[in-house]
């Protein structure tokens, strides 16, 4: 099990690994998916050179990342909060007054918490090597900790419309340096401060483990991901409609769990789609997707979207909506998958895969070559290093 500790009675002590601690607002959960999976292989790529420590400022749910249990995780405040209070406007809504008072007493908490954690993180982190997990996180820092943010949305997120966006982003002290999740947003940081980007990495032998092709399902579709808003799930069952008049043994499997969940099966069966579309929870299983022969994937916005890349190392041609512009760093349209710009242009992709076996198995294979090639773990690791000894030096 994962050791617990406050941070304020943590030792920092000679070894001969440097401490490398990784600060989130609150632990992650395995279903928050790919921020996950990320940290996840974070401490597989790196585990062996630092000695990786978290520093959560408040205390979330029971450590369920197995990736995390060996690791020490320090709480700053020891109050569990809701750190989506954000949702205030929609709870209240939905007459959930309960809900919307936790949320605003959250908010109160969350805030009121600032000063002091910035106190206690300058004393204890100021000469170490830290990594913000969001700018979330980075809010908690003080000024004399000298830290790599990490952004894991787009860049208009934090510095464009977005009020919440850019309320964080306005109260981080300035960070050594931001990391985004793709070139395209990195471009645009750089032009107002320091910025790179890393890719999300994925296990490149994973897939080579997994019995590929040996049970695909025809004309079926998968999509794998958080059940919220910003995965636009409804127009998933858009084009679920329109692929069934053409293909009326069509099947589309949704994995995930999330806010949406009870509504997203009440809509299912609205629109009389309960024989063909299917609800299956969260899997962990990054091997999933070979059983299926496409993967779908609708979201508004993405910093990476690491499930394309784990459908394609598993030779499962995607169907993606133009998120951002980084969504053709990872597919290249007509190759390696479809970018589509609307419902009819998706839904026309996947009955174009669906019927073609041998296209469907050209696509699938030129996936799989690309995404080992520029996002493999080992890739990553040597990224990581490489900025790390360029923010730190000895």
């Amino acid at each position: 099990m994962a050791k617990y500790s406050n941070i304020q009675n943590m030792v920092l002590d000679g070894k001969e690994m440097k401490d490398l601690y990784i600060i989130f607002d609150q632990l992650p959960l395995k279903a928050h998916g790919g921020l996950v999976a990320t940290y996840a292989r974070l401490v597989e790529e790196l585990g062996d050179i630092y000695s990786i420590k978290i520093v959560n400022i408040f205390a979330g749910e029971k450590n369920d990342i197995e990736e995390f249990d060996s690791i020490p995780i320090m709480d700053v405040c020891p109050v569990k909060i809701d750190n989506r209070f954000y949702k205030m406007p929609a709870l209240l809504a939905q007459g959930k007054i309960k809900e919307a008072l936790w949320a605003f007493l959250s908010a109160i908490i969350f805030l009121a918490t600032m000063p002091i954690a910035r106190i206690i993180t300058s004393r204890k982190l100021g000469q170490e090597m830290v990594i913000a997990s969001s700018p979330a996180a980075a809010m908690f820092l003080g000024k004399k900790v000298h830290y790599l943010l990490e952004v894991h949305t787009n860049f208009e997120y934090f510095w464009g419309d977005s009020f919440i966006g850019k309320a964080q982003s306005h109260a981080i002290n300035e960070p050594v340096l931001t990391i985004f999740r793709n070139k395209a947003d990195a471009n645009k940081g750089s032009a107002l401060f320091p910025s790179t980007y890393i890719y999300n990495s994925f296990d490149s032998n994973a897939a080579s483990r997994a019995k590929l092709n040996e049970q695909r399902r025809p004309h079926s579709a998968i999509y794998v991901g958080r059940l919220e808003p910003v995965k636009n799930l409804g127009a998933l069952l858009d084009c679920a409609e329109i692929v069934l008049e053409r293909i009326p043994d069509f099947t589309l499997d949704i994995f995930g769990v999330g806010s949406l969940e009870k509504q997203l099966s009440e809509e299912i069966s609205r629109r009389g789609l309960s024989n063909s579309v299917s609800m299956k929870g969260f899997t962990s299983d990054k091997n999933v997707y070979s059983r299926y022969s496409v993967f779908w994937l609708a979201s508004t916005n993405e910093g990476f979207g690491l499930v394309l890349a784990e459908a394609m190392a598993n030779k499962t041609p995607v169907i993606t909506t133009k998120w951002g512009e980084a969504v053709s760093e990872i597919v290249s349209h007509g190759k390696t998958g479809y970018i589509a710009h609307s419902a009819e242009e998706f839904a026309s992709y996947s009955i174009r895969l669906l019927e073609d076996e041998s296209l469907r198995d050209e696509m699938g294979a030129r996936g799989q070559a690309d995404v080992i090639k520029r996002f493999s773990k080992e890739q990553n690791r040597l990224r990581w290093l490489e900025i790390l000894k360029d923010a730190y030096p000895l």
